[in-house]
């Protein structure tokens, strides 16, 4: 759960949407089309939608749709897999 802090667009990063959590840890959810389902300033909970994964990007159109996803935590940078209990293979 937390709190919409940001939500910008640009070229590179797509429509961008950063959510900061009651324990100092910040995740950054980009690449999403421009219909967001959220604002600045919007309480969210564990599991709702923000938006939609886009594949509209010029630069990474051959990839197809996907969302870049980033956390800090206390403004520094840690591995989303870890954190999230995920392991990469």
């Amino acid at each position: 759960d937390g709190k919409v802090i940001d939500v910008y667009s640009n070229i590179l990063e797509g429509s961008v949407v950063v959510v900061e959590h009651d324990n100092g840890v910040v995740s950054t959810y980009a690449s999403l089309d421009d219909e967001l389902f959220v604002k600045e300033g919007d309480s969210v909970n564990r599991g709702q939608e923000l938006g939609v994964i886009s594949s509209t990007s010029s630069s990474e159109a051959d990839a197809g749709a996907h969302l870049h996803f980033s956390l800090t935590d206390n403004g520094k940078k840690i591995d989303p897999a870890s954190y999230l209990n995920i392991t990469n293979k």
